[in-house]
């Protein structure tokens, strides 16, 4: 069976490079997987969806100690000092603070953004054709899983050319 070859260039793949560095925070040792598969090109499905799968997990749960953390901060000195008296202060110095840092961030953040996308939207294009999309790389890992293998997934961006002499 011949390995899955994907652009490094995808969400997918970027967000499961992303997601082995998240990964390795919660392992013990030296090996890095992230280190492994950014200088070999190559991964099996089941690591892939695997990291996929742990990085959302990581990732919400780390959302949601935030937001306690957020609802504690208010919550707590409201029922202190009152909750009007608290909006007043907070909500208006914060507000206009937040209010324009937003807008300036958002701002840059955007135009930055769509010059990079109409740059490479080209080249996705074409990549995007000749390689599965993120469901068909699911139903090739539902197959492998159902058949008790994992293939290899090549994502290196190296294509592999035979010469006909």
């Amino acid at each position: 069976m011949d390995a899955i070859r994907l652009s490094p260039d995808t969400w997918h793949v970027k967000a499961f490079l992303w997601s082995l560095n998240i990964w390795n925070k919660f392992r013990k040792g030296n090996f890095s997987y992230y280190d492994y598969v950014l200088h070999s090109g190559r991964a099996n499905l089941c690591m892939y969806i695997r990291a996929h799968v742990y990085a959302t997990i990581a990732i919400v749960s780390n959302i949601a100690i935030w937001l306690g953390g957020i609802f504690s901060f208010i919550i707590l000195p409201s029922y202190l000092f009152g909750i009007l008296d608290y909006l007043q202060i907070v909500g208006i110095v914060g507000g206009i603070v937040v209010l324009v840092i937003a807008i300036l961030c958002g701002l840059f953040l955007f135009i930055q953004l769509l010059d990079d996308w109409k740059e490479q939207r080209d080249a996705r294009k074409e990549a995007a054709k000749k390689e599965p999309s993120f469901m068909d790389i699911v139903g090739m890992w539902i197959q492998d899983a159902h058949g008790k293998i994992c293939r290899d997934i090549d994502i290196s961006g190296r294509r592999t050319e035979t010469s006909h002499e």
